[in-house]
């Protein structure tokens, strides 16, 4: 089969079950933290459980709201390496090289971090 085109189902899958369950987010967020609250740029992380059935369609098994992003410790670890590239990949979309993080923070290139 081709690796390209279940990844394509998979994030297909993922993206139709986050928005039917948008509706469910916004109450949970309004809840939380009242109607007149607003945040153009909250992000919140997500753990997806998917499983391919013996046709390879993809099925989510599970959305985790608060993924555990403890490291087993093991040297050469094909899981802390993944949760170490997700959490890299994360915070560049979030705070990008270059630019400021907010009023009074300082830039990446002040901390040692690359640009890519």
């Amino acid at each position: 089969s081709d690796p390209d085109a279940v990844f394509h189902k998979i994030y297909d899958a993922i993206v139709r079950t986050l928005v039917s369950c948008e509706p469910q987010f916004r109450r949970i967020f309004r809840a939380t933290f009242g109607d007149g609250y607003n945040c153009d740029n909250c992000y919140q992380l997500l753990g997806v459980d998917v499983i391919l059935d013996y046709a390879e369609r993809p099925r989510v098994i599970e959305i985790n709201g608060t993924p555990s992003m403890e490291l087993s410790g093991v040297e050469g670890s094909a899981y802390d390496a993944t949760k170490i590239t997700m959490m890299s990949n994360l915070l560049s979309l979030v705070y990008r090289p270059g630019e400021r993080a907010g009023p009074g923070d300082a830039d990446d290139s002040e901390h040692g971090a690359k640009a890519e």
